[in-house]
């Protein structure tokens, strides 16, 4: 659905800024928190952008106004508890794991559980591949890439917003949607976007940025207006995310080993200063396993043995926590 686009006073830019104070948000009722670059906390992602286009493949078909797919990761990716391993890719900035058809504007807030549901929207906003007389937007492309193993990353390069004028287009906009399997993350990377959008009707059309799950009635936004180009959205996954991550480095927590662990595996972790520790285990979509308060340990190398015989076989996460400091690894327990 297409509207009329009239230009966009500075009065919109403004505000948009206005809502980059929020640097950090949730938890949803999943459990998932965002935080942003500018976020004061240790928490906050860095932006540093991939460069994919010379191993990416080209998304194909893509066009006004619908989507491309299914893409295979070559791994299974979990989303809101669930698990998935194909996906597709929307004109308008946006990726689900099911096919979700036409997005079109305007774009509703997020959540809501009318459609779409299940999208990961890093711009869902008016973006078009193609201009006047359904003729391609010279240079406008999109990329998919994986290694197979752990990490998606979906490229939209130099596309513009729909435009009722002559073209049918105007502006550029290159950002990055990343999907990490080793913690299940998303992250969100702004290149370069044409946030003055002379041509864009941002009452009338909307723009949004956030994520929602498959019933449409959980989800975060971040935004509904343009993020700042060169910035960074990082949304975690449920015990990924501390509001105490700058004291880190108080803390190094190893890797477990073996992993997988089928009985006893051993948990290895060193602390800068003498204090009470804890260690959490959680099962997958967050649900707490286990709490083990180790009391008072000194500073120095350290280990934990933890036995695992009555765990059921999956994917969990352990967190040590010390004096407000955390940190959070994945573990495998196969029978």
């Amino acid at each position: 659905m297409k509207l009329f686009i009239f230009s966009a006073v500075l009065f919109f830019i403004s505000s948009g800024y206005s809502v980059q104070a929020q640097t950090s948000g949730g938890p949803d009722t999943f459990g998932y928190n965002w935080a942003n670059n500018l976020d004061p906390i240790g928490s906050a992602p860095v932006y540093l952008w991939k460069s994919i286009k010379d191993t990416a493949n080209l998304v194909s078909g893509l066009g006004d106004d619908n989507s491309s797919g299914p893409f295979d990761p070559g791994f299974y990716y979990n989303y809101y508890g669930q698990w998935y391993n194909t996906l597709w890719i929307g004109s308008n900035g946006w990726v689900s794991f099911r096919n979700a058809g036409n997005i079109t504007a305007p774009f509703p807030v997020i959540p809501t559980p009318s459609a779409p549901d299940n999208i990961i929207a890093g711009l869902l906003s008016d973006l078009t591949f193609k201009g006047a007389n359904d003729s391609l937007v010279p240079g406008a492309a999109a990329y998919f890439w994986t290694n197979n193993t752990d990490s998606i990353i979906i490229q939209y390069d130099s596309v513009p917003f729909w435009d009722i004028g002559a073209a049918g287009y105007s502006g550029r906009n290159t950002f990055q949607i990343i999907l990490d399997a080793a913690d299940y993350s998303i992250t969100f990377q702004y290149k370069q976007l044409m946030n003055s959008a002379p041509g864009y009707d941002l009452i009338n059309t909307g723009l949004k940025t956030g994520i929602e799950d498959s019933t449409g009635n959980d989800g975060l936004q971040v935004l509904d207006t343009f993020p700042p180009s060169g910035s960074a959205v990082k949304f975690f996954y449920p015990g990924h995310f501390s509001t105490n991550d700058l004291n880190n480095a108080a803390i190094s927590l190893g890797q477990n080993y073996p992993n997988p662990s089928s009985d006893l595996t051993r948990i290895n972790y060193s602390v800068q200063k003498s204090g009470n520790v804890k260690i959490s285990i959680q099962s997958l979509v967050g649900t707490q396993v286990e709490t083990f308060d180790l009391g008072k340990i000194p500073a120095g190398n350290q280990s934990f043995a933890l036995h695992t015989q009555s765990y059921p076989p999956g994917v969990y996460f352990y967190s040590l926590s010390i004096e407000g400091a955390s940190s959070v690894k994945k573990m495998v327990i196969a029978k």
